[in-house]
């Protein structure tokens, strides 16, 4: 009887599996009818947990070796692997074949006839994570000190199931529409993270509107305790107002009540806050504008000087962000040194940032022109005291000055952006109004880190399930949808990228005019092939239309890089990056930056770019690929050896996405000219990146002309380590 006959007609997959792999506590292995094939080694556990936790993706031969045996040399390592691959068959005998897939360069868990405990929770939803039974063990408890490098991923492993729960039951205490529900949630977020105040909140606020005030006090005095033994200090203040009104209304004596933290209890709750929320306001801050006289009261200057005003103030209201209040030349502060206090007692608008600009001749010296002019500008946040958020002093001729202008207007808008974006850094996330959780989402984005790529989406969608239509909403969720399509594969990416065009098409049926809508929509649209023609136009029409603009130069270059004119790209983007070398922007697409170094032939400038990033954000697979082809190509230039470096990227790459190869990495670029794509295959195949499959959707396996048995052929002859199939993989 085949082995596949031993999954009764009318099961579920679940009930039909053959083989049961359990993780949480210590690694177990089952068959259908219960009889334990659990490996005894802890070598062969470790090859099945990791097979395990693959996401059922075939795992590369390199990166298993690399984990189990990870102070061993290449070829030792890989014999070991062999050897541990027939222990692990034989372990799950008879099953074999059936249950783990072994091609020549990698492995996979099958999926259908297998289970894998810890997928359930991995795959729980805020829908469905409360019906699955609390974890009690730690997750693969048996496999720690068995090599360096597997104990490094078991604590990624680890930290990534306790990050996804939290993340999950934190999404379902807020949406569940059952109050008992959102308790549990609460209570189960407590029991992960004994700190996490949102989760305290819900539960007391829930039991005060219960008027189970017994309760709730002895609730109190557990998250009392829980933070003054951890960090030697009390909650936060919302926390300790809740705590407080709670000891006022019982008189500060806790009652006999059992507490459902202590109990695990289901308690039922009401909704956390029913008072409706002050609309959102439609900009994220608003914006006025000042000027100290001239110190020459030239009637030139002094209009030279009001017009500047105006145009900083007409370059900020194109974007459709800031509330601009109308530069008015009758005002302005007297010109002293300090006149922040002078400023705000003769500006009479309610502005939150104020910006202050003086104009005068430059100094003369022996190399500059005698009609240079001098322009100081800088922003400060009135609502903290005048605190200056961004300044600059710009040297240059009259000609000059609307590119000048207009780099500033670049500036001043994302400064003041994260400006907002760090003020609402230290808010806990149930008290975020919507405009508060975009500009949190901004924030974490700006990081270049895929690990909070997540919880900028779920900010984002919790925003936009309140405020729709909310400009800077859609504009920082195209954004995010297009950053995060930077480091996912194939059908996820794609879909990244559609939720971006869907999210940034309207934003610009609300805010028609808005720049930024119009070169994020150009730059997502310049990525999907069958868009592109769309994407050149509207990027054609935005440079004729706001040429001013200085942002608009970086949709130039993306549409440039389209048409296969990489030196033109480069110089666009490089004049770009002169005049704002610490411009926060540049860090958000300092991915396509190094594509077009790359395209463009400058492969040190590519190479030096991605260190500097990579020394930040050491986990982009956007970043590393495009490093091992910058080095690939300086070897093949110069001759010079950088093997070590090479290695070190390689390895990177494989231990992020195992399943890496040349044609999955090139098929990210199918926007691209062919001359592009071809060069960056040729200069990938200079690092040793093996090729993998050229079609999506083909296995290892099926391509394989030789009998594989344990990774090893007919003739005994097992090839170079590879990565095996080419399979969708979302960057976690």
């Amino acid at each position: 009887m085949a082995l596949f006959d031993l999954a009764k007609p009318g099961l579920r997959k679940s009930d039909a599996a053959i083989l049961r792999v359990e993780l949480l506590g210590a690694t177990a292995a089952h068959m259908l009818d219960g009889t334990t094939i659990t490996p005894t080694g802890a070598k062969t556990r470790g090859l099945l947990a990791i097979l395990a936790m693959s996401d059922r993706r075939p795992v590369s031969r390199r990166a298993l070796a690399n984990l189990l045996w990870s102070r061993r040399s290449d070829e030792q390592a890989r014999a070991s692997l062999r050897q541990e691959i027939h222990r692990l068959a034989d372990a799950l005998s008879p099953l074999g074949a059936d249950v783990i897939d072994v091609q020549r360069h990698a492995l996979a868990l099958k999926p259908v006839l297998t289970t894998v405990d810890v997928e359930r929770y991995l795959n729980a939803t805020p829908q469905n994570v409360l019906k699955l039974p609390e974890i009690s063990g730690t997750l693969l408890s048996d496999l720690s000190n068995v090599d360096p490098a597997l104990d490094e991923w078991l604590s990624q492993q680890r930290t990534r199931l306790h990050h996804h729960l939290i993340a999950t039951c934190e999404q379902a205490m807020l949406y569940q529409s059952d109050p008992e529900l959102r308790l549990t949630a609460a209570t189960r977020v407590l029991k992960f993270d004994r700190l996490n105040e949102n989760a305290w909140k819900t539960v007391l606020r829930e039991l005060a509107r219960r008027d189970d005030g017994g309760s709730a006090l002895v609730a109190a005095e557990e998250c009392l305790s829980a933070f003054r033994d951890a960090l030697g200090a009390e909650p936060g203040a919302a926390t300790m107002a809740i705590i407080s009104e709670l000891k006022a209304a019982r008189g500060g004596s806790p009652q006999p009540h059992p507490s459902p933290l202590a109990s695990g209890a289901n308690v039922p709750s009401a909704n956390a806050d029913s008072t409706l929320s002050p609309p959102t306001p439609p900009y994220i801050a608003s914006i006025a504008f000042t000027s100290g006289k001239p110190r020459q009261d030239g009637d030139d200057i002094r209009e030279l000087s009001e017009d500047i005003a105006e145009s900083i103030a007409t370059g900020l209201a194109q974007f459709s962000l800031l509330g601009v209040v109308p530069p008015s030349a009758d005002e302005g502060p007297a010109p002293h040194a300090n006149s922040t206090r002078e400023s705000k007692r003769q500006d009479t608008s309610d502005a939150d940032f104020l910006v202050e600009h003086r104009l005068q001749p430059a100094p003369a010296t022996a190399s500059a022109p005698s009609d240079m002019l001098r322009l100081l500008v800088r922003v400060t946040d009135r609502r903290r005291g005048g605190v200056i958020v961004w300044a600059t002093r710009v040297d240059f001729l009259q000609s000059a000055i609307d590119s000048h202008v207009s780099g500033i207007v670049t500036e001043i808008l994302w400064r003041v952006a994260l400006a907002e974006a760090r003020s609402v850094a230290s808010r806990n996330a149930d008290e975020l109004q919507p405009l508060q959780a975009g500009l949190r989402a901004l924030a974490l984005m700006t990081r270049g880190d895929p690990s909070v790529y997540t919880e900028a989406s779920n900010l984002l969608h919790y925003a936009l399930m309140h405020e729709p239509d909310h400009p800077f909403l859609l504009l920082v969720s195209g954004l995010t949808s297009l950053l995060q399509s930077c480091e996912q594969w194939d059908t996820i990416r794609e879909q990244s990228i559609e939720r971006g065009v869907e999210v940034t098409r309207r934003l610009l049926q609300v805010a028609p005019d808005s720049v930024g809508g119009k070169m994020l929509l150009g730059r997502l649209l310049l990525t999907m092939p069958k868009e592109q023609t769309y994407g050149v136009a509207l990027l054609e029409e935005l440079a004729a239309k706001a040429a001013g603009v200085d942002l608009v130069a970086i949709g130039e270059a993306y549409r440039r890089l389209t048409q296969g004119q990489f030196t033109e790209a480069f110089d666009v983007m490089a004049a770009f990056q002169t005049r704002h070398a610490t411009h926060p922007f540049t860090e958000l697409i300092d991915s396509d930056i190094l594509l077009i170094d790359l395209l463009a032939g400058r492969f040190q400038e590519a190479a030096s770019w991605a260190r500097a990033r990579l020394s930040v954000t050491p986990t982009r697979t956007s970043l590393l690929l495009l490093h091992l082809a910058a080095l690939a190509r300086l070897n093949a230039a110069v001759g010079a050896s950088d093997s070590g470096e090479m290695q070190d990227v390689m390895e990177r790459l494989f231990l992020i996405k195992p399943d890496i190869c040349i044609n999955a990495a090139v098929r990210r670029y199918t926007h691209l000219p062919e001359a592009a794509r071809g060069f960056l295959k040729e200069a990938l195949q200079g690092s040793g990146l093996p090729m993998g499959l050229d079609l999506p959707g083909l296995t290892q396996s099926d391509a394989a002309d030789s009998r594989v048995l344990g990774g090893v052929t007919a003739t005994g002859y097992e090839g170079p380590s590879q990565a095996g199939a080419v399979v969708p993989q979302q960057m976690r």
